[in-house]
């Protein structure tokens, strides 16, 4: 659920932000005036692949109860490890998970969002102009899904002192497509000689990126008297960040009865529009887990987990090429300047590259305690969790001019830090074996650092959490046993599970 409130805040504030973004390098405060906006068509598509991901989300449900082991199963093995010392036969155990897709649009409103966000703009940028505007909103197409297909594969021994487990996680794939065709504009604004000078502008492009992460767990535990158990687990994951894109804009100037073409095939200096981004990033990552457990008979138990925060620590690089137009200038007013355009040979541009180096994935750490009760088929369980560390994207960043002779631009350097630092949570369930109602909530910190502090950010926000899950008994194969998962969460959305217990 954290994974996808996340992923969902993150969706929401990327197309708010394109409402800002394309209006801001597109007019200016205080000479330009837009006198033409059409939002085109934006496709984004995020796609999830397999069912790891579900060991670096929230707390993790299913039959066995999450942080909670009064019937532990297969999930133990990757979550909390004191459930294998309750194991009562060596089992091996396997997860599904169906392909689903979400438009996004009914649930997170992101297209009206948006073009709301866009005619405000607008309507600042323009205040008190006569000059006709011809607008058209945003065409957004966001969706969510996950692929589906095999997750995770489980085996449990359990020996004369002790229960080990090891588990493989098949990969899991986190996809983005962002795609824009159509988005056009006409800026227009004074020269120092009163001609009127207008720019129209028109973008598309698309751009792919895709995190892949696979990895393995084993654990080990033990049943000391008076009904105490100890596990002891370790994760070890590898993960590869790809990404590719491919935005070309074209842009003419007008002045008067003159026409300029960026991009002209017989230019007499550098007017080249384009940007492009390509990188590839390959790292690894350990996770130690570790649980305390005491349960008596079986109708109650008490279980503690503590896992460590850990990153993947990535190689590789990132490069981002564009060129930038010098009329354009996001730190002043004059960002439309049309003194500059004429000072530029009016289709003048400057070659700009960013490099992303040093990148990290940053994963929290948590303590958890759980406490679980079961009565004929009722059963129910509360669990709180403390965090210690924030989920988080890391890297650093290198941009430079074409040359050491562009003196049109100062090379600078920085590093930024966007993630999700959750503090509290808080859970309930109740229900019957085959069946259980999860309600819960996480306290939790947006947070936007970077290390120049121009634009550092921080938003507190409460994520609601709702699941169903049980699990039953094959009939007439009683070593079989069954169980799924129904959360609102990108990380599992619907799971099933299957446990063979051996003889």
């Amino acid at each position: 659920m954290q994974i996808l409130s996340n992923n969902c805040k993150f969706w929401r504030n990327y197309f708010r932000l394109i409402g800002i973004v394309v209006i801001l390098q597109t007019t200016a405060y205080s000479q330009g005036t837009l006198e033409m906006f059409q939002g085109g068509i934006i496709g984004a598509d995020l796609r999830i692949g397999g069912s790891g991901l579900s060991g670096f989300s929230g707390t993790f449900d299913g039959i066995g109860g999450s942080i909670s082991q009064l019937t532990p199963g297969g999930e133990s093995v990757r979550w909390n490890p004191v459930g294998l010392a309750y194991i009562k036969k060596s089992l091996l155990y396997s997860e599904w998970v169906p392909p689903i897709s979400l438009d996004l649009n009914p649930v997170l409103d992101v297209e009206k969002r948006a073009n709301d966000k866009l005619h405000q703009n607008i309507s600042d940028i323009n205040d008190g102009s006569d000059v006709e505007q011809s607008i058209e909103d945003f065409v957004i197409k966001p969706s969510l899904g996950m692929d589906g297909g095999q997750g995770n594969y489980a085996a449990i021994a359990k020996t004369r002192y002790f229960v080990i487990g090891g588990a493989v996680h098949s990969p899991s794939r986190v996809l983005a497509d962002i795609g824009v065709s159509g988005t056009k504009f006409r800026a227009a604004t004074n020269s120092n000689g009163g001609t009127t000078i207008r720019l129209l502008g028109i973008l598309s492009g698309t751009m792919s990126s895709e995190i892949k992460i696979s990895g393995y767990s084993l654990a080990l535990a033990k049943l000391f008297p008076y009904h105490i158990g100890v596990g002891v687990g370790l994760d070890d994951y590898s993960a590869t960040l790809s990404t590719i894109g491919v935005f070309q804009p074209e842009a003419q100037v007008s002045s008067g009865s003159q026409e300029f073409i960026f991009n002209n095939p017989e230019p007499t200096h550098y007017d080249k529009l384009n940007a492009n981004t390509d990188g590839f990033f390959k790292g690894s990552g350990t996770r130690l887990r570790f649980g305390l457990g005491y349960h008596f008979k079986n109708w109650l138990a008490v279980d503690l987990a503590y896992f460590s925060p850990y990153s993947i620590e990535m190689d590789g690089t990132m490069f981002l090429d564009y060129n930038q137009i010098l009329a354009f200038n996001t730190s002043g007013d004059n960002f439309f300047d049309a003194a500059q355009l004429l000072e530029d040979d009016y289709t003048g541009t400057h070659k700009r590259t960013t490099t992303i180096h040093n990148l990290k994935f940053k994963f929290t750490g948590r303590t958890s305690i759980a406490v679980a009760g079961k009565w004929g088929q009722g059963r129910a369980s509360i669990i709180y969790e403390s965090y210690n560390s924030l989920n988080a994207l890391v890297y650093k960043y290198d941009s430079i001019g074409s040359d050491a002779s562009d003196s049109t631009f100062t090379p600078i350097s920085g590093k930024r830090e966007i993630g999700l630092k959750p503090s509290h949570a808080f859970y309930a369930s109740a229900g019957a074996n085959w069946m259980q109602i999860r309600l819960g909530a996480v306290r939790a910190d947006w947070i936007n650092r970077h290390d120049h502090g121009s634009d550092d950010s921080s938003e507190s926000l409460w994520l609601p959490v709702f699941g169903l899950s049980g699990g039953f008994i094959a009939p007439h194969y009683k070593q079989f046993q069954i169980d799924y998962a129904f959360t609102v969460g990108i990380t599992s959305f619907l799971r099933f599970g299957l446990s063979y217990q051996l003889q």
